[in-house]
């Protein structure tokens, strides 16, 4: 089971890495837009970078 958890404490978990990478990508933009909004680029690539690690996708 592959799961990841927001700093807010929502989390998702499935088998499928992918959903729960894209689980997580909605919550993420219907929960924290303004925080995304304020995010560098090598913000975001570094946490793509280590959800991917979390969840065992290649990035």
């Amino acid at each position: 089971m592959k799961e990841l958890t927001c700093n807010c404490g929502f989390t998702v978990k499935n088998e499928d890495s992918n959903v729960v990478e894209a689980k997580m990508w909605h919550h993420a933009i219907h929960d924290h837009t303004e925080m995304l909004k304020s995010m560098a680029e090598e913000q975001l690539i570094g946490w793509l970078t280590e959800t991917h690690q979390k969840v065992g996708l290649h990035s």
